[in-house]
């Protein structure tokens, strides 16, 4: 095949074309350094600090480095894929710089707690269904995808937390699901609401499979 080279007057490669038929390549330098590449499996951008890949498969950053998306806005994309073993998703607000829980809009925490952040008080999470049938749309699932589900599991909770006046987060009220009898064919559920009075969280109110 044919080479196409553009240079400057120091010699320094600026672009050169390769042709391949099916398998060509480009590649873009900078005062000699690669900083872009193309060929039949993607194009790599390249530079002192970030390499990233952008294939079919996908955008692939730098093993043990963020990634971040920036849009003109200021609106930012974090993805955390080495944080202790965990990956992590932000999305940090307009002119914001913190990607932990003082910038950040939401959250998302492979393994622990995932977080949407407002300093408004209207709707924070609105879950939404266009679907016009008489079915019933949208649905909130906890699932409590356990192998080994037995009598008396807890399946998932429900607080309404707030501070108390020395400053520390308390649980005001709670409601709690649970497994009576896990029986294939005959399983009972039992719901749970609890308050606080006194300082101690405690049963207000019980439904027990068939009974109050």
């Amino acid at each position: 095949g044919s080479n196409l080279q553009l240079q400057d007057s120091d010699g320094f490669d600026y672009l050169t074309c390769t042709d391949g038929g099916d398998g060509g390549t480009v590649v873009l330098k900078h005062l000699g350094s690669t900083v872009l590449s193309t060929s039949s499996g993607g194009i790599t951008v390249t530079s002192a600090i970030n390499d990233m890949t952008i294939a079919a498969s996908g955008i692939t950053g730098p093993s043990g480095q963020n990634f971040a998306i920036n849009t003109p806005n200021s609106l930012r994309i974090n993805i955390d894929s080495d944080n202790n073993g965990t990956s992590e998703v932000f999305v940090v607000g307009h002119n914001r710089t913190d990607v932990g829980t003082t910038d950040a809009l939401f959250k998302i925490t492979e393994a622990g707690t995932s977080t949407f952040f407002s300093t408004a008080t209207t709707d924070t999470v609105v879950l939404q269904s266009t679907e016009a049938g008489a079915s019933a749309a949208p649905d909130l699932v906890l699932f409590r995808d356990s192998s080994s589900p037995a009598d008396s599991d807890d399946l998932g909770n429900i607080l309404f937390r707030g501070k108390d006046d020395g400053g520390n987060e308390t649980s005001y009220a709670f409601i709690m699901g649970e497994i009576n009898d896990a029986s294939d064919g005959s399983e009972d559920g039992n719901l749970h609401f609890r308050t606080q009075s006194g300082g101690s969280l405690d049963n207000r109110l019980s439904i027990v499979s068939g009974n109050i």
